[in-house]
Order: structure tokens, then C-alpha cells, then sequence
């Protein structure tokens, strides 16, 4: 990126930039490689449309950890706004952010959030309101296995993963 002048040392927002067109080697947008250097074969796209079907909090995170940019929505109430651009700037970088369920939710409340496949899952947590931590934590399920069984079990009965274990006295 290259600045006119110093390098902010503020984060800047969509209104505080301006993208000027120039030319490239790249011929094709097909040639273009978003190929992310922490080993994972994703491609992602350089910037998520301002969509509220695509664009969330959730979705800015993400993009911000594969290096691209999501443009929040224009629509969303401005404490909306606030909060989401709060929420995303406290993320981890190194790993996406868990998907949190309280151990009585269904499988059906999973299936509208991550889909039946192996490599995705939800975090089962004893207190949806406390932190996530090793004392809250039950385990996880997968995507996989929420496909397999009744829209209606709880979460916590299909958890997978150690038990918790007893802490010394």
C-alpha cells in the first residue's frame, strides 16, 4: 500500500481512503493468485461486498485474518456499527472465532449456522455467558456428526472430545 505523505498510525475506515486505479502485470483476473502464506489452500476474495447477506462482523474477521477487507454494511444501525467494529478488532489473528453453543441448544440451532460437513464444528459451552475457557468448555461438535442424528438432540449429549478433568487440590 502506499501512502501519500506519512504512514497513518491510526487504523483507517473505508471513508478515510481513496483506491486509485493503475495498471498491473496481471491480464486476467483468473491469474490473480489469493493463495494465503500460513499453509491453508483457501482462497479468499481481496474484499467482501457490503452486502448484509454477506458482509458481518463474523465475516469481517475472517477476512481480515486471510488479509483482505469486508466492508460492513451502510444500512446497519450506527451502534450496530460500533459493536461489530469492536468485536472484530478484539479476534484472535491466529484462529478463526469459535462458534459458541450452550450445551442445551439443539442440533437444528447448529445446522442453521455451520453446515453437515467434516472440518467445521461448534464449540458446547456449560454457560453461553461466561468466558470461553477451560472450565466452561464441554468439547466440540462436528459438522459431520450434527448431519447424522435427530434435529431436536441437545448439544451437550453429542459432544465429543476429553472430559474435563478434575483440578488438584
Amino acid at each position: 500500500m502506499e501512502f501519500i505523505g506519512e504512514q497513518p498510525q491510526v487504523d483507517l475506515t473505508y471513508s478515510d481512503v481513496f483506491l486509485v486505479p493503475s495498471r498491473s502485470s496481471v491480464t486476467s483476473r483468473l491469474d490473480a493468485d489469493l493463495t494465503p502464506t500460513d499453509g491453508t489452500p483457501a482462497r479468499t476474495p481481496l474484499v467482501a461486498s457490503n452486502m448484509n447477506s454477506v458482509t458481518g462482523a463474523r465475516m469481517a474477521a475472517t477476512m481480515a485474518r486471510r488479509g483482505g477487507l469486508a466492508v460492513l454494511p451502510q444500512d446497519l444501525p450506527l451502534q450496530e456499527l460500533d459493536a461489530a467494529i469492536r468485536w472484530v478488532k478484539q479476534q484472535p489473528v491466529l484462529w478463526d472465532t469459535p462458534i459458541v453453543f450452550p450445551e442445551a441448544a439443539a442440533a437444528a440451532d447448529a445446522l442453521r449456522v455451520v453446515p453437515a460437513l467434516a472440518g467445521v464444528g461448534v464449540v458446547v459451552v456449560r454457560d453461553p455467558d461466561a468466558p470461553l475457557n477451560t472450565a466452561n468448555v464441554r468439547g466440540v461438535v462436528t459438522g459431520e456428526r450434527l448431519g447424522g442424528v435427530l434435529s431436536d438432540a441437545a448439544l451437550g449429549d453429542l459432544v465429543s472430545g476429553p472430559a474435563p478433568c478434575a483440578r488438584p487440590a
